[in-house]
């Protein structure tokens, strides 16, 4: 298999998204023959644009795959993602996030002792709660109805997040410090179902607070 790296898809940047789509669905579909060169992007449609797709050439499938999809993510990560005013803190961001649930939350590692966030929980009766504990050792906060997951002892620390309505994600350590919000349906799903299977394949175990 030819070589390459996700920064490859760097060398796209004059290739529209849409051009990008239609050329994965092209690969997806076997219509385009590998591994790639600007005869066989002419001949699968890409005439127009096949001057700006030389990090593909002499890629197989699996490789040219890997590269629009790198470059497809990057441009969506930059229209999406918005760094958070250090001056609100990740603590304040979530208590932002949380406290515009329609359906539910999921928190990933957060403090217990965060006043705010909790309170901005308490607030959410019906709204469904999920709250995965950082360690075996630590405690969830007093709020009924929550679902509390808790790992195995030894199990690693996972990296904190929050996830409201599986449509928007918050990344970054419970405090002052600062955080990232993606709002990003695809990437909040994609975050709860890997965590669903860390739950069944790590032995995780779920409780209900009374």
């Amino acid at each position: 298999m030819a070589s390459y790296t996700p920064t490859a898809g760097a060398a796209l940047t004059r290739v529209p998204t849409t051009t990008l789509e239609s050329l994965l669905r092209s690969i997806f579909r076997k219509r385009l023959l590998f591994p790639l060169s600007r005869a066989t992007l002419i001949a699968g449609g890409f005439g127009g644009v096949e001057g700006d797709l030389g990090a593909l050439q002499g890629l197989d499938a699996r490789a040219a795959q890997a590269v629009i999809v790198a470059a497809i993510a990057e441009r969506r990560v930059a229209r999406t993602l918005a760094s958070l005013a250090e001056g609100t803190g990740a603590t304040g961001a979530a208590v932002e996030l949380v406290g515009g649930a329609r359906h539910a939350v999921f928190a990933v590692g957060q403090d217990v002792a965060d006043a705010p966030l909790r309170d901005a929980l308490a607030s959410l009766p019906a709204v469904h709660r999920v709250w995965v504990l950082p360690h075996a050792g630590a405690m969830p906060p007093a709020l009924p109805g929550l679902d509390v997951w808790s790992p195995p002892p030894g199990a690693p620390r996972r990296a904190a997040c929050l996830v409201v309505d599986t449509a928007r994600v918050l990344l970054g350590e419970p405090g002052p410090g600062p955080a990232v919000r993606v709002d990003d349906a695809e990437l909040a799903r994609a975050l709860t179902h890997a965590w669903r299977a860390v739950f069944a394949d790590e032995g995780y175990s779920l409780r209900v607070v009374a």
